[in-house]
């Protein structure tokens, strides 16, 4: 953040002195700004109220920015009724969604329900599943979204079943597991990405992952 000093306040020297005697920058006065013993009440209001129109957020109301979140980031059906309750109506655009759990527990079938009920409402699905590393198939996938930008029939909804089979090899060998971690992470990154830029609700299914501690709950790998 600038420095008191160059900001510019009208402020009479005594004024300036008082206030640069206790905080060099912006950030030292918002952090400490309880602590104005020695500034004048004037040298005060005018540095807040300088922060306020020049460098704060403008203030939104709730019911606004609700309205456009409704308007602008869609909600894809699952299929499954008690699903869509539980999501506050289904797989949401520009955002990641991570099914996980253990072998046999349904997570393609999920995945599966997606893609019909989304290509029923004549929308997109890409369907990614992946038996080996799929950070080629990403990037391709990304330049292949840039070509068909607003295009009609871009895809709504990409789907990555599953994302174990990047760090399996790794994970299944000698390889530390801390390296998968970050392999992990870095496909999730990856992934938000590609929701927030090409408005994708993006579903991934996962192997559950020990949590730590003794208990060792599960816990989604993606981060």
């Amino acid at each position: 953040m600038p420095r008191i000093e160059n900001l510019n306040l009208a402020l009479d020297p005594a004024g300036l002195a008082g206030l640069l005697s206790q905080y060099e920058t912006v950030e030292a006065f918002l952090l400490r700004k309880t602590s104005a013993r020695g500034s004048s009440t004037q040298a005060v209001e005018q540095l807040v109220a300088h922060i306020a129109t020049h460098m704060a957020p403008k203030p939104r109301d709730g019911g606004v920015l609700h309205q456009e979140l409704q308007d602008h980031a869609r909600l894809l059906p699952t299929g499954c009724s008690s699903l869509d309750s539980l999501l506050h109506g289904g797989y949401r655009e520009g955002h990641v969604t991570e099914l996980w759990g253990p072998p046999a527990s349904g997570k393609t079938q999920l995945c599966m329900l997606a893609a019909a009920v989304t290509a029923t409402r004549g929308e997109g699905v890409v369907y990614m599943d992946t038996t080996a590393s799929c950070s080629a198939a990403l990037d391709s996938l990304s330049v292949s979204l840039q070509a068909q930008q607003g295009k009609q029939h871009r895809p709504r909804l990409l789907i990555l079943d599953s994302a174990s089979a990047v760090v399996a090899p790794i994970l299944g060998g000698e390889g530390p597991a801390n390296q998968g971690h970050a392999l992990m992470c870095i496909l999730g990154q990856q992934l938000r990405a590609l929701a927030r830029a090409y408005t994708l609700a993006v579903l991934v299914t996962n192997h559950s992952a020990g949590g730590g501690g003794g208990a060792q709950e599960p816990r989604p790998a993606l981060g």
